[in-house]
């Protein structure tokens, strides 16, 4: 056994075999890939920095990610991608301030992500772009009072789900990327976080207060029938849904130390499959 460390962010790959998470268990932010069992982690980066938010190419060949290893610097981060095994890591994005949260398209010809600019006391405004995988075609899709974050797109590539909060309150909202006319989802007390699509475009998966702590919800695409999965968790960052719909994937710190979980999708079966708080690979 070794000290504690935490592993977040959390993402399966398209045929459900294997999860990418990052993991300070060798003393920094990189990350890993392990089978879809929590078992036979293995490192795919190496850098300075906080390597984070990976997520698969919809054809599980590659893997986009953040990184601010080229700045020394957190808050100046850029986009990049790798292939599925760690090799060929290149940069996507590279503009000043914070490129973060890249999500691939269901068609694998665009990312969505989100871009901060310093804000004054060490925050940022956040605006959702969009940009082609090769890195030349960027669209801007939001206002900067906005203050948009963490996009999840639907299955037909049509939309994206995000977070925002232009009532001083985070809510979640719905995009159609083409015009980008945006339609609010039923509002809560409380904040409401990081959504997730399910592979059907039935449900969202997403994290809210508005019965306490952090905790894990699902509801129905229009924001009716919201069911709680998780309870007193702490919830962390964006979930993933499995490839078939039914269990999703997340982080939580319960006891203040990130581990990775999966829970079927009516709040049963909940396994956790990394063990940083035991201090243990």
């Amino acid at each position: 056994t070794n000290a504690s460390y935490n592993n977040a962010w959390p993402m399966w790959s398209p045929d459900g075999r294997r999860i990418v998470f990052a993991s300070t268990r060798d003393g920094d932010w990189e990350l890993y890939l392990m089978n879809a069992d929590g078992t036979d982690a293995r490192r795919l980066t190496s850098s300075p920095g906080r390597d984070a938010h990976p997520m698969f190419t919809p054809d599980g060949s590659r893997i986009v990610f953040q990184s601010p290893r080229d700045y020394g610097d957190p808050s100046e981060v850029d986009l990049y991608v790798m292939n599925a095994d760690g090799a060929g890591q290149r940069r996507l994005v590279v503009t000043p301030g914070f490129d973060g949260v890249p999500v691939p398209s269901p068609d694998g010809r665009w990312i969505a992500f989100q871009r901060g600019r310093a804000a004054g006391q060490g925050g940022f405004q956040w605006d959702l772009y969009v940009i082609d995988t090769a890195g030349t075609q960027e669209r801007r899709l939001t206002a900067e009072r906005w203050s948009s974050q963490v996009p999840a797109w639907t299955p037909d590539g049509r939309r994206l789900v995000f977070f925002a909060n232009p009532s001083g309150r985070d809510q979640l909202y719905m995009m159609d990327v083409a015009s980008r006319a945006v339609t609010a989802l039923p509002p809560s007390p409380g904040d409401n976080h990081s959504p997730s699509v399910s592979p059907d475009g039935r449900q969202i998966a997403f994290t809210s207060t508005r019965d306490g702590p952090l905790d894990l919800y699902v509801m129905d695409a229009n924001g009716s029938n919201v069911r709680r999965i998780t309870t007193n968790l702490h919830a962390q960052a964006q979930p993933s849904w499995s490839p078939d719909g039914r269990r999703l994937l997340f982080s939580a710190a319960p006891n203040g130390v990130a581990d990775v979980y999966v829970v079927n999708v009516d709040g049963k079966g909940l396994v956790r499959l990394t063990r940083g708080q035991d201090g243990m690979r």
